[in-house]
């Protein structure tokens, strides 16, 4: 019989297809254990017979190791998992047995993997001289009572799994790597425990990254932006002229304690403004965040409920929009069977205000938070939220959704995808209209993922520079959290979008004009959103993504409406455009322009683009039953004055005939 008291300890790898079986210990004498001697000890010992290794505690009062030290890589390029078939000998039922793993050498910081006789598991850690539960005691059918039982520990990036007999009981999603030793423990005396072997796996961490990532990207620290506090949740304005974050604990606050507040700064002569808190009832005494704001700053989404006067009313989703004397009370955005089993919760309102996204956990995720898709209904509610799937959503938390302007791009942060920190932040492109099919995520890159945390991402319309909450200690940095502005690789940025600026006005007076402005479609007649003027300024802005022929029209009650049109099929770069839209009064004398109006050249017969605005047309003689009108047109000057005039015949013969309707 061969006797050793010994100090057995691991690390840990993932299960992957490129894992490698680096150490497998079957105490059957091929592989002989390292640093099993202890010489002094007599409050533990430990055999080998017959391929099974007994390991006992004599005496004492602490938890007792046997443990042992293995030549494995750096951590941070490692991923790793060890498992271990293990029966109890002889002891209290309840007592814990198990694992312990991830210990330095002086063993001042580790993780317990536990199991009782009678059914229990509880997963804990120690550091600051103190143990901490990580997941209490719990009773599961997944132990086999008085029966060998295989325990399994799969570490990837800073996540855990823990699995007894097969059956994943606990993830832990901030697990922190402290050393290289792992092995066995017991915790009272007259325990005894069985060992059948001990395996080790490594695997090289392979991380999908972008094309081209830029290597050079500086973080620039936002000082004038940043205090003492956390900085959260940034949201830059589409324009990139004003940026929204919140503020936790911060001294200047609503409310009788300490909250978090949505703050707002605006860039002037090429610096950010002192920043400045926003007012009653968008912020209140609870904890106040800003999800969205639309491109013509007239409407914003919120995180949590807002009750009649204005307070706090639990968790959700508001809507707030501007009018001549401010911001409304923000009301419930309605998402349909919507609940969250999780503590945390991200949402994100697409430009379009159509697509909602949110990161949640339900009764389906696949671990932690998942992000879900919800679809804007006829009657102004969402649709009950539906997966994105495994290949968006991982067994870990997928969280703050960011949809990019051209309603195509979706910036997130994962946990569970293999990166270079706790959480990374990883792009993916919509391929069809399901919204629930995405090209396979691809990460920032080094430049801008860590081996911290990254929180927050967002990015102006552009899509060249991105906002987002870093933990670094970079030069500047003022607190915990920090907002900081990067540089984006050009394989990570969007697909280019025009921005549509200007303002609605009278055409009579030139007076500005509250009114609501639709683009649409001129092929499809699809309405792409909705953006409202400025009710004081009649300024208004919107976005339209590359790949369609748009119309857009502003209408307002007693003015006729009036379109526009932007041909955005062969789009190749960011464009900004200003374009005022004038309404014209419903007054006799006035004369209005049909701008979608279209033929062929050298046709007399109307482009089905033409058609939305015949309509409009139909729609104002409708709703104005004694209103007549004359119409009126001219050919341009392409061809012989001979030509035109037979074109000009040909047009209003097939009017006369009704042909071209």
């Amino acid at each position: 019989m061969k006797k050793y008291l010994f100090l057995l300890f691991l690390i840990v790898t993932t299960p992957m297809l490129s894992q490698k079986l680096i150490y497998d210990q079957n105490f059957d004498g091929t592989l002989e254990p390292i640093n099993l001697t202890l010489e002094g000890r007599d409050d533990k010992e430990g055999e080998i017979e017959d391929g099974i290794y007994t390991y006992r505690y004599n005496s004492g009062n602490n938890t007792k190791f046997s443990i042992e030290l293995l030549d494995v890589e750096d951590l941070s390029t490692s991923n790793y998992t060890i498992e271990t078939k293990i029966r109890y000998e002889d002891g209290e039922e309840d007592m814990p047995y198990g694992l312990v793993l991830n210990s330095n050498s002086d063993a001042d910081d580790f993780y317990l993997f536990s199991i009782s006789d009678n059914g229990f598991f509880r997963v804990q850690s120690y550091y600051n001289d103190e143990y901490h539960d990580q997941k209490s005691w719990t009773r599961t059918d997944a132990v086999k009572v008085g029966d060998w039982n295989v325990l399994r520990v799969e570490r990837i990036n800073y996540i855990a799994r823990y699995y007894i007999n097969g059956v994943n009981v606990y993830n832990d999603e901030y697990f922190i790597p402290n050393g290289y030793w792992c092995g066995f423990f017991l915790t009272t005396e007259d325990q005894e425990i069985d060992a059948d072997y001990l395996k080790f796996w490594e695997s090289k961490k392979t991380i999908d990254l972008i094309d081209n990532p830029l290597t050079d990207i500086e973080k620039v620290v936002l000082t004038e932006l940043n205090s003492e506090t956390d900085e959260l949740s940034p949201r830059i304005a589409p324009d990139g002229k004003t940026i929204f974050f919140t503020r936790d604990d911060y001294p200047e606050h609503f409310g009788t304690k300490s909250n978090q507040d949505i703050w707002f700064s605006e860039f002037k002569d090429g610096k950010w403004g002192k920043p400045k808190i926003m007012p009653k009832p968008i912020n209140n005494g609870g904890s106040n965040s800003l999800i969205t704001i639309t491109p013509d700053y007239n409407t914003v989404y919120l995180s949590n409920l807002y009750d009649k006067n204005g307070e706090p009313d639990g968790p959700g989703m508001s809507i707030s929009r501007r009018n001549s004397m401010g911001w409304e009370i923000p009301k419930q955005v309605e998402i349909e069977n919507f609940y969250n089993n999780n503590q945390y919760v991200s949402y994100f309102m697409s430009q379009d205000k159509k697509i909602l996204f949110t990161g949640i956990e339900t009764n389906i995720s696949n671990g932690g938070m998942d992000i879900y898709v919800s679809k804007l209904k006829e009657n102004g509610s969402y649709s009950e939220p539906v997966n994105l799937g495994e290949n968006i959503n991982t067994f870990a938390d997928d969280f703050n959704p960011f949809l990019a302007a051209d309603n195509t791009t979706l910036y997130y942060i994962s946990a569970g995808l293999p990166g270079y920190g706790r959480e990374d932040v990883w792009v993916t492109k919509r391929l069809d209209d399901t919204w629930l099919n995405w090209s396979k995520p691809k990460n920032l890159g080094p430049a801008i993922n860590t081996s911290g945390r990254e929180f927050a991402f967002t990015l102006t319309a552009k899509g060249d520079e991105a906002y987002m909450v870093s933990y670094e200690k970079l030069e500047g940095s003022k607190g915990a959290g920090d907002l900081v502005k990067v540089q984006l690789s050009k394989s990570a940025q969007p697909d280019p979008v025009v921005l549509v600026y200007g303002k609605v006005l009278n055409k009579k007076t030139n007076e500005p004009i509250s009114a609501i402005i639709e683009y649409f479609g001129l092929k499809d007649d699809k309405n792409y959103g909705n953006a409202n003027s400025n009710p004081e300024t009649g300024e208004y802005k919107i976005i339209l993504p590359r790949g369609v022929n748009y119309g857009f029209k502003s209408s307002s009650d007693g003015f006729i409406s009036v379109s526009e049109n932007l041909d955005l099929t062969e789009l190749k770069e960011y464009k900004e455009i200003e374009k005022n839209l004038y309404l014209v009064p419903v007054e006799i004398g006035q004369t209005i322009r049909l701008n979608n109006i279209f033929f062929d050249t050298g046709l007399a017969i109307l482009r089905e683009e033409s058609e939305n605005e015949l309509e409009n047309l139909k729609k104002l003689l409708i709703d104005n039953e004694k209103m007549t009108i004359e119409v009126s047109g001219h050919t341009d000057n392409v061809g012989n004055d001979a030509n035109n005039l037979k074109l000009s015949s040909d047009i209003f013969e097939l009017r006369d005939s009704g042909t071209t309707k």
